[in-house]
């Protein structure tokens, strides 16, 4: 889920980032903390991240939802490590929230 969402953001796929992010959901990074799907897609549209690597991927579950934390690596971004939270929705996972902070 973590790899599709950040291809998806670095091919530039909006329809399918879209389906990806929950309507409800929180995204933090150092340009500060955003609510709701509308606003997080204000936002990734406005990154420019070119190719993003993942790596350095580790999940848990937390009750039914999945608690992931990863390295994103790109050129343009440096290195970034996030925290998420997935949640099962009609069979399919959703972003419920994010964080990020630049590795120094």
């Amino acid at each position: 889920m973590e790899r599709l969402l950040w291809r998806d953001i670095s091919s530039k796929n909006w329809n399918a980032v879209e389906k990806r992010v929950a309507p409800m959901a929180m995204w933090s990074d150092e340009a500060g903390a955003v609510k709701g799907r509308d606003a997080i897609m204000e936002r990734l549209k406005a990154m420019d991240m070119g190719a993003v690597q993942a790596g350095e991927v580790e999940s848990a579950p937390a009750g039914t939802d999945m608690v992931v934390t990863l390295t994103l690596a790109s050129q343009r971004a440096g290195r970034v490590r996030v925290l998420d939270v997935w949640q099962p929705v009609g069979g399919e996972w959703v972003l419920i929230a994010h964080s990020a902070s630049r590795e120094k």
